[in-house]
């Protein structure tokens, strides 16, 4: 008999897609406001470069079987301390996230290396306060929750930590 479920979080329980989506819109639309920037060309540019930059990178093999893509690498520290990868990744992460918004500036005619770390910084802001969850997430959790105990796992923002799902935490994790 099944006692507990346990959920990763990204493309699990959190549209992940879409929440990087639409942070990148938001940056890419602080760019226009910033120094006129067209935010669509930015946009596309960002989607092209990253998984550019993102194989250049000492720690793309551990990306790969970790299953970390691209985007995630644009807004996430790494910062587990008890994975030798992890800390490979997070000793050189904002370097990566900083080529690909310089690079990206570049392909769009724009040189600011301040605003490349400007926009690094607010893409990071932007993804970790636009979860989105998919549309079914609480109701299934709802319905698990009357007959088994389920758990959530996300290894790359609170250093491995595990912790019950209810409809309180749900709400205050995802909102």
């Amino acid at each position: 008999m099944i006692n507990t479920l346990i959920f990763d979080l990204d493309d699990t329980l959190l549209w992940d897609k879409k929440s990087i989506k639409e942070a990148l819109l938001a940056t890419c639309n602080d760019a226009y406001r910033i120094a006129g920037i067209d935010a669509d060309l930015l946009f596309n540019a960002v989607k092209e470069i990253a998984p550019i930059e993102y194989k250049k990178q000492d720690f793309y093999p551990v990306t790969v079987a970790l299953g970390i893509n691209p985007f995630e690498g644009l807004w996430g520290k790494f910062n587990d301390v008890n994975d030798s990868r992890l800390r490979l990744m997070s000793d050189n992460i904002s370097v990566y996230q900083f080529d690909v918004w310089m690079e990206s500036l570049r392909s769009v005619g724009n040189e600011d290396l301040s605003l490349a770390r400007k926009l690094a910084k607010r893409f990071i802001t932007y993804r970790e306060t636009l979860p989105y969850v998919y549309d079914e997430t609480f109701d299934v959790l709802s319905s698990l929750q009357k007959n088994v105990s389920t758990r959530t796992i996300n290894e790359w923002r609170t250093k491995s930590t595990t912790k019950e799902i209810t409809n309180d935490t749900c709400i205050s994790t995802f909102l």
